[in-house]
């Protein structure tokens, strides 16, 4: 276990081989001559077993690993970092002689076996866990929350191999994400840069690679997200079991429609097999769960709760089949589905 509070002074935590070896063969520093030498920290000689890492308050921290470092941390738990304030990624990219630089790194596959849990913090400056395009698989993955990390348009551009996933619990900040899901294809038109054209050259976040066994969505606070998911994302979210969204005051519906090549509307119907809970609460601008005309099949669906959203019409205009559905849950209390899932939520009865 190795935890790290308020070091103020520390630019660097693991430094790679490369930069240690030019320090001779004792890996130490030379001292000021009053002082003894003092072992520089290479956690990929002195840490091979840390498993508990936690790092909090730490100002001038910039990043943790180098990319050659990952490979020392194979016994490596808990992944903890909070409130430090210059943090960019947790791991940064190198060229093939481990000098720090912003181009990618090799291509080799990055394995993280033990990692169960990662969590970062009031991290203000941070942009993702890792910005180069390695594949990185998570085999133990199994919690992973980020809070309060406005600047994080992604986690890793890269695959991301996470079989154990089952939620990621998120409260980005009001300049968060523009688009949470995307599809695979549309991020395969940008394969050279991963990047947003209208975006200052942002990397887009794509957890319908990174989390495809995903069961439960939390988002909150993302002021500039105006959906969650596009209509093609829909076919990954198989294993979604619980949907919450909440305060995200310009969000308008929560699936955006698509078109195909001729641009016409794609029709087909649409199955939540295991989705159970959908919760939307003080969303001044949503409008609809989904306006295309699809047939939604909803089998586990057994809760829906709808707060304080005034401009919300329509849950979807197509047909909802939900057999196991019984109330929706409101502001103004129980609603009966005499009209299905489109019960009128109108700004009038919030006015009342």
């Amino acid at each position: 276990v190795l935890n790290i509070y308020r070091c103020n002074s520390m630019k660097e935590l693991f430094e790679t081989q490369g930069m240690n070896n030019n320090n001779g063969d004792s890996g130490c520093d030379e001292g000021n001559g009053c002082i003894p030498a003092i072992p520089r920290l290479n956690n990929i000689i002195m840490l091979p077993n840390l498993k508990i890492l936690k790092i909090e308050d730490c100002g001038h921290l910039e990043h943790v690993f180098t990319f050659s470092a990952l490979g020392s941390l194979r016994q490596l738990e808990e992944l903890t970092i909070e409130k430090c304030k210059a943090m960019k990624v947790i791991v940064k990219e190198e060229d093939e002689y481990g000098e720090q630089t912003t181009k990618t790194s090799s291509k080799e596959v990055v394995v993280f076996p033990r990692l169960k849990s990662i969590e970062l913090e009031n991290l203000q400056e941070l942009m993702g866990f890792y910005l180069g395009k390695n594949e990185i698989q998570w085999p133990s993955l199994d919690k992973v929350m980020i809070k309060n990390c406005p600047e994080m348009m992604v986690f890793a551009p890269g695959e991301s191999t996470v079989p154990k996933r089952k939620y990621i619990n998120t409260s980005f900040g009001i300049y968060g994400m523009e688009e949470v899901l995307e599809t695979q294809g549309m991020n395969n038109n940008n394969d050279d840069n991963c990047c947003d054209d209208g975006n200052g050259g942002i990397p887009r976040l794509n957890n319908v690679i990174m989390f495809p066994n995903i069961k439960i969505l939390q988002i909150s606070n993302c002021g500039s997200l105006e959906h969650i998911f596009t209509f093609s994302a829909l076919e990954s979210l198989m294993q979604l079991k619980e949907l919450t969204i909440a305060d995200c005051k310009a969000m308008k519906v929560i699936v955006k429609e698509e078109y195909d090549v001729e641009q016409t509307r794609v029709l087909k119907a649409v199955v939540f097999s295991c989705l159970k809970s959908i919760t939307l609460c003080h969303l001044p601008e949503l409008v609809g769960f989904f306006l295309g005309k699809n047939e939604f099949w909803w089998p586990s669906l057994d809760k829906v709760t709808i707060i304080d959203c005034p401009q919300m019409m329509v849950f979807t205009p197509g047909e909802s089949t939900t057999p196991h559905l019984k109330y929706i849950h409101s502001s103004l209390g129980k609603h009966t589905l005499e009209c299905g899932l489109n019960f009128q939520v109108t700004t009038t009865a919030y006015h009342q």
